[in-house]
């Protein structure tokens, strides 16, 4: 699976943002793992630095992919993905389609969020917004 990542409100805080990625297989006996385009092991999503300009353009992407191995017991070989919010949301009630910077650090971004996507190109084709 290929997802693609940006940043969307406008202003923050610092200028670079990440998202870590924490993996949990419930069924069988898989082994996931986070990897980048390189198909190299990794554990955030680094976003470096982020300019509004790449925002609004939508043009601020990092792909990456969860690769399962060792797979026992799944029916069909086929993984359920389910994202599980690990700090609040964007929007009003906590229940907006981006995931809020959750770092605790005390230079985090804030006012930004990431959006998770099915493909590499955001809200283009058949891309799919994948939603808490």
């Amino acid at each position: 699976m290929a997802a693609s990542l940006f940043s969307v409100p406008s202003y923050a805080a610092t200028d670079s943002i990440g998202l870590t990625v924490i993996t949990t297989v419930e069924i069988g006996t898989c082994t996931a793992t986070l990897v980048n385009d390189s198909d190299q092991d990794i554990s955030v999503v680094d976003f470096g630095d982020v300019y509004i300009s790449e925002i609004n353009a939508k043009t601020k992407v990092k792909t990456f992919k969860l690769k399962f191995k060792d797979c026992a017991g799944i029916p069909n070989k086929k993984a359920q993905i389910k994202l599980t919010k690990r700090a609040t949301c964007e929007g009003t009630a906590n229940d907006g389609a981006g995931f809020a910077n959750g770092s605790t650090a005390a230079d985090k971004a804030s006012a930004v969020a990431v959006e998770v996507w099915s493909t590499e190109t955001p809200a283009t084709g058949s891309a799919t917004q994948l939603v808490v």
